[in-house]
């Protein structure tokens, strides 16, 4: 009898543990896959192809995006994508040229600005070949207006 007792209780017992088993393996990966997705939708460094100056309107290369091949005179006009004008709206960049770029606070590459690299250093001069900073500086942040030739 007691065998008779123990299968009739075990067997919706081993039921509820596979469901649960089963529920939990399927939501975890899904749960892993929500939260790397966010974190690249988040990161925004996938958006900048070699070869673009990339600026971004957050700290570590998140918020606001815009990239370009070409000399940008102004960023606020420059057909960004998303149609949202990030001039004046730049915490971190890349540059995936292979060339020096220079950032300027003014339209038509007026008034070179100085940045910070990720270490705090100060840097008067361009931005290197393959450069980047995931903060720009409290000095030059949100100042950003054009870059280009040096």
């Amino acid at each position: 009898m007691f065998s008779r007792v123990a299968r009739s209780l075990a067997a919706p017992a081993l039921a509820t543990l596979a469901a649960m088993a089963i529920a939990t393996s399927t939501a975890t990966p899904a749960s892993a896959a929500t939260t790397a997705g966010a974190a690249v939708a988040a990161d925004k460094r996938a958006l900048c192809k070699p070869g673009m100056f990339c600026i971004f309107g957050d700290t570590n290369y998140r918020g606001l995006f815009f990239g370009s091949a070409a000399n940008v005179p102004n960023v606020g006009t420059a057909s960004a994508p998303f149609g949202f004008n990030i001039n004046d709206h730049t915490t971190s960049f890349w540059n995936r040229t292979n060339r020096d770029i220079c950032i300027y606070a003014d339209t038509n590459f007026r008034k070179k600005m100085f940045w910070r690299v990720n270490n705090g250093t100060l840097v008067v001069g361009p931005v290197g070949a393959g450069r980047s900073t995931s903060n720009i500086g409290s000095d030059t942040n949100d100042k950003l207006s054009s870059f280009g030739p040096c």
